[in-house]
């Protein structure tokens, strides 16, 4: 390499970026050349002025800080007005809709009783001995007398 190239190569150095190759090589022409390392120690002086890490915080600087974030927080927020049916508070309101609804819709596609029209009823009953037929086909509902009467085997 040559010298201008080297001496491009003094901030590279610096941050760690050069292979151990190169780095090798850079250090015996800095050893061999003024302008070179002269060049160095000034990027180093100020490479230490203004790279520096600051000193951590105190604990209570922390403190104050955070205390403030928070203070600016809480004053930037809308206050919360919460309704008497808030669900803020009722977290097992939604799984207890649900099963409700589900509920609800099995218990409406529930299959009901068949129903039979008269003369359905009197064909099913046709061959049967006994007041069945006609009991079906009357135009009137049956008393509770009448449903004792067939419950019991009397008609």
């Amino acid at each position: 390499m040559n010298h201008e190239e080297l001496k491009d190569k003094l901030h590279a150095l610096h941050d760690g970026e050069i292979s151990p190759g190169g780095r090798a090589e850079l250090l015996a022409h800095l050893a061999a050349c003024s302008s070179c390392r002269s060049e160095h120690e000034r990027w180093e002086r100020i490479a230490g002025a203004f790279l520096r890490a600051a000193p951590p915080p105190a604990q209570s600087e922390t403190e104050i800080f955070v205390g403030r974030v928070m203070a600016r927080i809480h004053a930037e927020l809308p206050e919360e007005t919460a309704a008497p049916w808030s669900w803020a508070g009722m977290r097992w309101m939604a799984p207890a809709l649900g099963f409700a609804l589900a509920m609800a819709f099995l218990l409406a596609m529930w299959p009901g009783p068949e129903l039979i029209a008269p003369e359905d009823a009197a064909l099913l009953t046709e061959g049967e001995a006994g007041g069945w037929a006609s009991w079906v086909s009357q135009s009137s509902p049956p008393t509770a007398d009448d449903m004792l009467a067939v419950a019991m085997g009397e008609i």
